[in-house]
């Protein structure tokens, strides 16, 4: 559930702004940002966490709270993903819109069982006002617990890093990568 707390003058008015649809959804992320640009703040939710069953769920994903002015948001699925645990909302490609760089966190149990690989970093790219095309970065592990966007390598662009997770040790497995934005 998401639920804001709305400052009014005689206290605290809670407000749920959006409700899943099952307990077990996995919250992971939340950002506030006007992703539409549209002048009013938006969220990107992320449902990603599979360390409460150690199952990975069909219904994971990148979301679009859509505040369309009216207090009411409308929610849009940008992306299945399964253990998505990050989504960073930053101009990747210098276009003037915002792009998602998202991350993805199995349990090493679950890689172990499931065989999963896959999506462990992505771009969601802004291509059109509200279209986002997916872009995998990483063909790795996705055992990414934490990312950022800056601009790491001071050359003027925005690049991604994550930081890793493992319950076991892995000495191959860098603790921290940094994703060089090389431009188009």
């Amino acid at each position: 559930m998401i639920v804001a707390f709305l400052n009014r003058p005689d206290g605290f008015e809670k407000r749920v702004l959006y409700a899943a649809p099952d307990p077990s959804w996995g919250s992971s992320g939340i950002e506030l940002v006007d992703l539409d640009q549209d002048g009013d703040l938006d969220v990107v939710y992320t449902n990603g966490d599979s360390f409460d069953s150690y199952l990975l769920k069909p219904y994971h994903g990148v979301r679009w709270l859509e505040n369309r002015g009216d207090g009411i948001l409308t929610e849009r699925l940008l992306a299945s993903v399964p253990g998505v645990h990050r989504a960073v909302p930053a101009d990747l490609d210098g276009d003037g819109d915002l792009d998602l760089a998202i991350c993805a966190l199995i349990p090493d149990e679950i890689r172990q069982i499931e065989g999963e690989s896959g999506s462990g970093v992505l771009w969601l790219e802004q291509t059109a006002p509200g279209v986002f095309e997916r872009h995998q970065l990483a063909e790795s592990q996705p055992r990414h617990a934490a990312l950022e966007v800056g601009d790491f390598d001071s050359d003027g662009d925005l690049d991604i890093v994550v930081g890793n997770f493992s319950s076991r040790h892995d000495a191959t497995q860098s603790a921290v990568i940094l994703f060089r934005n090389e431009g188009r």
